[in-house]
């Protein structure tokens, strides 16, 4: 999940400094219960930059039971939730960017 006993919020305000420092664009995305965690919701970092436009996915994730507590993660960290774009698979609950 993350690097060491870095807390959820911790990972998230590091990978986006890390990201912005390299000039690259860091989202993350939450699934309603995936077939890898089919008893959690979970967030998994993306990533995209000038050369690189498609969003890719990286090793950073975070897991949780409940949305609310990963959208409190992500508000805690200042992001700020986009809504479900068209073409989105089925389990994709929202972005936070």
């Amino acid at each position: 999940m993350n690097d060491g006993a870095l807390s959820a919020h911790d990972l998230v305000v590091l990978r986006q400094w890390e990201a912005s420092q390299r000039g690259a664009l860091s989202t993350w995305t939450i699934f309603d219960h995936p077939r890898d965690f089919p008893n959690e919701f979970v967030a998994r970092r993306f990533e995209s930059d000038k050369t690189n436009p498609e969003p890719a996915p990286t090793m950073d994730l975070i897991a949780a039971h409940e949305l609310e507590e990963l959208r409190e993660c992500f508000r805690f960290a200042g992001l700020t939730p986009l809504g479900r774009m068209d073409g989105d698979q089925p389990q994709i609950v929202e972005a936070w960017i």
